[in-house]
C-alpha cells in the first residue's frame, strides 16, 4: 500500500510541476507567405510534407494551417489535379475542393466503409477550382471522382453526433475564390514535430523552393529570381547560404547569346569532340523534362552556357556549398564535420535502392532536406550512356589538366558529395548559380 501511495503522490507532483509529454500539446501553426525580389506576389504555394509523403496547393491570399489532429482530412495532389477536403465547424459538414485543367463531365460519388454508395452527383466541371458541400453522419466514407480516363479518391472521417442524410452539392462557381480566401481550413495539412516541409512558391513564371521544419506561427518569404534560358525555359531556384542556385538541371539548346549549341548524337563523334556539344540521355528527348540535358566541358568553357545573370559554378563555389551544408546541419546524421550531405541534396524519387545508412538510396523520405532536388541523371562517357538512376554529375568551370575538368557527383550508395575530375568530352549535367 505504501508503494502504491508513493507512486500516486509522485505522479501528482510531476503533473503539478508541468511534466507533461510534449506530444500532448496539439500543433496548430499558421504559415503565411510573401514574395520579394523579382516579384512581390505569391500566386500559389505547393507544400510537400516529404516525411509523410503528402502535398497540397495553397492558393493566392490563403494561409497554410499545420495540425497534428487527425480529424477528417486527407489530400491528393498531382501536376494536373488537386483534391482537398476540410471540415466545417458544424458537425457532419465538409468542403471538397477539386481543381481540374479542362472542362468535362465528372461523376462524384460518396461510399460508406462497406462500399455502398450513399450519395452521388454527375455534373460538368469548369477548368480551375470546383467547390462542393458534403454532409455526412458519423463514420468512415470515401469520395470517388471519375472523369474521362481519370480516377481520384480520398477518405473522410466524420465525427458527427447528429443524424444527417449523406448529400453532396456543387456550390455556385462564382463564390469559389471568395470562399477559399476566407476559409483557411481548406488548406489544412497534417503535420508532426520534426516533419520536413518543402514550400514551392510560384509567381507567374518565377518559382522558389524553401525547406522548413516549423515550430511556431511564421511568415515564409520567397526570394524570386529571374532564371530563364534562350529557349524560354524558366528554372526553379533556391537560396543556400549566400548563394542562389538553380533547383533543377539546365536544359537549354542555345547559348545566352542565342547561338545554337551543337547536338551530337553519334557516339564516336561525341568522343572525338573538342568543342561545345550537348546531348539527351540515350538520345531521347523524353529524358529532358526531369533530367535536363548533358553537356561536355567545352560548352562550359565558353562562359555562355548559363542564363543571363547566372553562371556555371566554379570548383570553389561548389566547395562553398559543401561547407555551408556540412556546417549547417545538413549531414544525414546531424553532425557538422566531414561531408555527409549527399542525402540532403538528392531528390526523394528515382534513386536506386541502397542498404547503406545515410545514402540517397535508403529512406527516400529523408532526402532533399536542402531542396537541391538532385536526380540521378547519369552521364555520357567513352562507351556511351550509363548510370541513370545511380549517379548525378555536375560540371564546374575549373580544369584539372588539358584533358580533364572538375566535377561534383552524388551516388545512390555514397553519403558524400564527391569531388572528382573526368575527361572534358564526357557528358554531365549543369547547375547554375546567380551572379
Amino acid at each position: 500500500m505504501q508503494k502504491k501511495s508513493y507512486k500516486s503522490h509522485l505522479f501528482v507532483i510531476l503533473f503539478t510541476l508541468g511534466f507533461i509529454p510534449l506530444k500532448s500539446v496539439a500543433i496548430n501553426y499558421t504559415i503565411s507567405f510573401t514574395g520579394s525580389g523579382a516579384s512581390t506576389t505569391v500566386d500559389s504555394v505547393i507544400v510537400q510534407n516529404i516525411t509523410k509523403g503528402t502535398s497540397i496547393i495553397v492558393p493566392f491570399g490563403v494561409n497554410l494551417n499545420l495540425t497534428d489532429l487527425k480529424s477528417s482530412t486527407e489530400y491528393l495532389h498531382s501536376d494536373k489535379y488537386s483534391l482537398k477536403v476540410a471540415q466545417y465547424p458544424d458537425e457532419g459538414k465538409f468542403s471538397l475542393l477539386f481543381s481540374v485543367l479542362k472542362l468535362g463531365i465528372y461523376h462524384i460519388n460518396v461510399f460508406s466503409s462497406d462500399g455502398k454508395k450513399v450519395a452521388g452527383l454527375t455534373t460538368e466541371l469548369c477548368d480551375g477550382d470546383n467547390l462542393f458541400d458534403i454532409t455526412l453522419p458519423k463514420g468512415i466514407f470515401f469520395i470517388g471522382i471519375n472523369g474521362k480516363n481519370d480516377n481520384y479518391s480520398t477518405k473522410i472521417v466524420s465525427q458527427s453526433h447528429c443524424f444527417v442524410k449523406p448529400n453532396i452539392q456543387l456550390k455556385h462557381l462564382n463564390s469559389i475564390r471568395h470562399k477559399i480566401r476566407n476559409n483557411a481550413d481548406i488548406n489544412v495539412m497534417l503535420y508532426s514535430f520534426g516533419d520536413r516541409l518543402i514550400y514551392k512558391g510560384k509567381s507567374g513564371q518565377f518559382c522558389t523552393l524553401i525547406s522548413d521544419m516549423p515550430t511556431e506561427n511564421k511568415n515564409v518569404n520567397f526570394e524570386f529570381a529571374d532564371c530563364r534560358d534562350m529557349d524560354g525555359n524558366y528554372y526553379s531556384v533556391l537560396k543556400l547560404g549566400t548563394q542562389i542556385w538553380m533547383a533543377e538541371n539546365l536544359r537549354t539548346t542555345k547559348f545566352n547569346d542565342n547561338t545554337d549549341i551543337p547536338l551530337i548524337v553519334d557516339q564516336t563523334n561525341w568522343k572525338n569532340q573538342t568543342s561545345s556539344a550537348y546531348c539527351n540521355y540515350d538520345n531521347d528527348e523524353n529524358n529532358v523534362t526531369l533530367n535536363g540535358r548533358l553537356y561536355n566541358w567545352y560548352s562550359v568553357k565558353t562562359n555562355k552556357l548559363a542564363p543571363v545573370g547566372w553562371h556555371v559554378p566554379s570548383d570553389s563555389e561548389w566547395s562553398l556549398l559543401e561547407s555551408y551544408l556540412t556546417k549547417g546541419g545538413y549531414n544525414y546524421d546531424n553532425s557538422s564535420t566531414d561531408n555527409k550531405i549527399a542525402k540532403s541534396l538528392a531528390d526523394v524519387t528515382n534513386w536506386q535502392t541502397s542498404l547503406i545508412e545515410g545514402t540517397p538510396g535508403i529512406n527516400f523520405s529523408k532526402n532533399n532536406m536542402s531542396c537541391f532536388s538532385a536526380f540521378p541523371c547519369g552521364n555520357r562517357k567513352s562507351t556511351g550512356f550509363s548510370n541513370i538512376g545511380y549517379v548525378g554529375y555536375w560540371w564546374s568551370t575549373n580544369e584539372n589538366a588539358i584533358t580533364d575538368g572538375w566535377v561534383r557527383y552524388i551516388s545512390y550508395n555514397n553519403t558524400a558529395l564527391v569531388r572528382q575530375y573526368y575527361f572534358k568530352y564526357y557528358g554531365f549535367s549543369i547547375r547554375c548559380i546567380k551572379d
